[in-house]
């Protein structure tokens, strides 16, 4: 075999060395909880830093396509699926966002970015420390609908309770739809063990569970699928859809035998469903500390509870103003708020290692779930009454903050997009020429 031929030989198994590497980055990050556009773009930058600037991407649902047109003009490509796309993992976001960086940069190679998406992919945050932030994000959400420090300390036993059986049927492959009606039925369950031995009031018991079931829905399905409809990922957004759609069947089914166990238990009346209000300056005190929890509770490290602390408190502000102040009903408040948080964690993104859908999850989950509306629906349904619009009013206000996040992010790309605009025209004071995507700088430009 001629020289020529072992150098093209070589080349090519250099090229299939960067598109597996590539490919492994795509379907790292879709299983993290990437939305699909910075997927791609990701990538697609990635790509350019290992010296294929012409790669293309493609990602259908799961799967991900990575193909590379070589001087000769033969296409080679790599498809692989990703395991799944329902969940969100903050610390494995974090880390492949700055792998994806230095590959973009031209600071690694090709086993070195193998090597640090296997890092990434690989780190695993202590068993307690995500049990502990849902058990924590149960007690400031309990006591976010009113509820008394006795059953918000019981809401957060219940749903680590919940949590313990959401692990359990994980392992043993249980399917989402019922994996979750188990979930209820567990955390229903510990409820009735907390009412037979005195520890809360019936009131209480409905509090703890109505906590439970709101923790429950999958909020980053929720924006993901949202904002994968927005930028014309179809097929990703269906995908996520199914899961979501499994996820609230699951809600549904569970709720339903619960209901139909417990409505003739009790000789209380539908007079007895208030609540304490909670006082504001300790509303804002418990949507930070429902934020840092939620951190915990989606694998995020130690360096994001700060900025999950900030969003939090920001969004429980922009919230209340607009409730108490400008006397703005609830779901709208909760859309606008989500649109205000959407607009500021997409600025703070671009200086951040965290990504925008991570950081809105946090001010979402500290400040703006409807868990008093649920509440209230299901108090009505266990004293023989029908609250279906308090179940409607709650799925409204879940579908608002998808939307009003997405509405945030659309906004800041749009200004930023005008920004890079007007900065050559600024600068010499002629009209720019139309511009052709950046790709960044590597050793060889």
């Amino acid at each position: 075999m001629n020289t020529a031929s072992q150098e093209t030989e070589l080349a090519e198994a250099e090229v299939w060395e960067r598109l597996d590497v590539l490919l492994r980055l795509g379907t790292a990050q879709r299983e993290a909880g990437q939305s699909t556009s910075e997927t791609i773009r990701n990538v697609k930058e990635s790509a350019a830093g290992l010296g294929l600037h012409t790669a293309q991407v493609w990602i259908t649902g799961r799967t991900v396509t990575v193909e590379y047109v070589d001087p000769q003009n033969r296409a080679l490509s790599r498809t692989a699926a990703a395991a799944a796309i329902d969940a969100i993992n903050c610390e494995h976001l974090r880390r492949l966002g700055l792998a994806s960086t230095s590959m973009a940069e031209g600071r690694a190679t090709p086993r070195q970015s193998r090597r640090l998406i296997d890092e990434a992919t690989t780190f695993e945050l202590p068993w307690w420390w995500t049990l502990g932030g849902l058990t924590l994000l149960a007690f400031c959400i309990g006591l976010q609908v009113g509820g008394t420090t006795v059953m918000a300390l019981c809401a957060a036993l219940v749903h680590l309770i919940a949590s313990a059986t959401a692990r359990l049927t994980g392992r043993l492959g249980v399917t989402r739809l019922y994996a979750v009606a188990l979930q209820c039925l567990a955390g229903a369950a510990t409820t009735a063990a907390l009412l037979g031995i005195g520890a809360v009031s019936w009131i209480e018991a409905v509090g703890c569970i109505a906590v439970s079931w709101t923790l429950l829905v999958p909020l980053p399905l929720v924006v993901s699928t949202v904002v994968d409809a927005v930028n014309a990922d179809h097929l990703a957004a269906m995908a996520r859809f199914a899961s979501l759609a499994l996820a609230l069947g699951g809600i549904v089914l569970g709720g339903l035998i619960v209901v139909s166990a417990a409505g003739d238990l009790h000789s209380e009346t539908a007079d007895q469903i208030a609540l304490p209000s909670l006082a504001i300056p300790l509303g804002l005190v418990f949507s930070m500390l429902g934020a840092i929890s939620n951190a915990m509770a989606n694998a995020g490290g130690r360096a994001l509870l700060i900025p999950a602390a900030a969003v939090g408190l920001f969004t429980a502000c922009c919230n209340r103003a607009l409730i108490h102040w400008a006397g703005i009903p609830s779901a709208w408040a909760s859309t606008i708020s989500a649109a205000v948080l959407g607009f500021a964690v997409a600025l703070w993104a671009r200086r951040s290692a965290y990504p925008a859908p991570v950081l809105a999850l946090m001010g979402i989950t500290g400040a703006l779930l409807p868990g008093l509306i649920v509440f209230q629906g299901l108090a009505l349904e266990m004293f023989h009454d029908t609250g279906l619009q308090f179940f409607a009013q709650a799925a409204l206000i879940v579908a608002g903050l998808g939307v009003g996040v997405t509405a945030g992010f659309q906004l800041a790309s749009f200004i930023a997009s005008k920004n890079r605009q007007r900065t050559p025209v600024q600068r010499s004071g002629r009209r720019p020429a139309p511009q052709r995507a950046r790709m960044p700088r590597t050793h060889d430009s």
